[in-house]
């Protein structure tokens, strides 16, 4: 999936759907899975638009550091977590976001880790 936004300059959908995916095994209506995924979208969308193109400009990998609260915000949807535990989540994501684009560079093969690690 190398989906991309003019702005944000990521792929929400490599690491926002395969979480949700994995969440909608709660047994979920399909109508609320494609909330979620949209609500993933809004939240990677507007984060990583808001922060570039100077992120980008300084190496990080975009879908590696923003991903994370694309995947957290959809499955807080799916799981339909109060405010305060959406808080919680956001912030773990926080901590799990990593990527630097060296690795396009130095012939490194570990750009997709952080995509699963985002997922």
């Amino acid at each position: 999936m190398d989906d991309s936004h003019r702005y944000a300059n990521g792929h929400p959908s490599v690491v926002i759907i395969p979480a949700a995916l994995a969440m909608a095994e709660k047994n979920i209506t399909g109508k609320k899975l494609i909330e979620a995924i949209t609500v993933g979208y809004e939240t990677f969308l507007r984060i990583a638009s808001g922060i570039n193109p100077s992120h980008l400009m300084r190496g990080f990998h975009i879908t590696g550091t923003v991903g994370p609260f694309g995947a957290a915000a959809a499955c807080s949807k799916i799981l339909s977590l109060s405010q305060e535990k959406i808080k919680n989540a956001l912030s773990i994501a926080g901590l799990q976001g990593a990527g630097l684009l060296e690795v396009t560079t130095s012939g490194q093969m570990m750009k997709p880790l952080h995509l699963g690690k985002a997922a």
